[in-house]
């Protein structure tokens, strides 16, 4: 791909979309599934809770800080990348065990 092949993808994405009748989604539409599919990959073993962390951030940013997406369950977890990657923040999470059967967050995801 040239360097300036992200940019033409992204310059013809939304016709391209429009042309197959496929819904662009909302910014909150499109962190909810972000969201759920790290979860998984997290409950799954296939994602560390340090890189959760940093997917998460990323999506939120991604968002432009939209108080939608900010809202979500999982997003409320976003700071806690900056606590713990400064050395200042509490250590929870390397010893958290993975949620219970039967919680919110495992019901959700099935």
């Amino acid at each position: 791909m040239s360097p300036t092949g992200a940019r033409e993808i992204h310059d013809v994405q939304r016709a391209a979309l429009a042309d197959c009748r496929t819904p662009i989604p909302t910014a909150t539409d499109a962190a909810d599934a972000a969201f759920t599919h790290l979860a998984r990959m997290l409950l799954n073993g296939h994602l560390t809770e340090r890189n959760l962390l940093a997917a998460v951030h990323t999506v939120i940013v991604r968002t432009g800080y939209a108080d939608s997406a900010m809202s979500l369950p999982l997003a409320q977890i976003w700071l806690l990348n900056e606590e713990w990657g400064q050395g200042w923040g509490q250590s929870l999470m390397a010893s958290a065990p993975p949620p219970r059967a039967g919680s919110p967050l495992s019901r959700r995801l099935g």
